[in-house]
């Protein structure tokens, strides 16, 4: 029996589940997880309460799971996401942490955990600056 797949969307002041399409009743399959280490350095010079950084997986999927881990920031960052993205001829994720209106660009680290579906590999992560 098909059931309809399952979005979540996210808003200013909540998520909330959207049905799509149709798949077969199992849940996605991730691939190994690997931790990303994002600095200062990933946050863009024209908007400091960001980080943008694209790691390196040689997957195309757009069945990524991520959670933050480890910081060293005081208070925890409004939202992390993940989108599959092309950087240099190399396939892998953008990684996008949002803060609220504060300026990002001191000396902290977070940790963020990463999983996508076929990626092979999670390389270092470098700032990204593209759409």
């Amino acid at each position: 029996m098909a059931d309809s797949s399952i979005n979540v969307v996210l808003t200013d002041k909540v998520a909330y589940i959207v049905s799509l399409g149709t798949h077969s009743n199992s849940l996605p399959t991730f691939g190994t997880p690997g931790i990303v280490k994002l600095t200062s350095k990933h946050v863009p010079a024209d908007d400091k309460t960001w980080i943008r950084a694209f790691v390196k997986t040689n997957g195309t999927s757009r069945h990524i799971f991520t959670s933050l881990s480890e910081h060293t920031r005081n208070g925890w960052p409004r939202a992390v996401y993940c989108a599959p993205r092309t950087m240099e001829e190399e396939n892998g994720i953008l990684i996008c942490v949002v803060f609220d209106n504060e300026d990002a660009s001191t000396g902290w680290s977070i940790d963020v955990v990463v999983s996508q579906r076929d990626a092979t590999e999670y390389g270092e992560p470098v700032l990204y600056e593209g759409a």
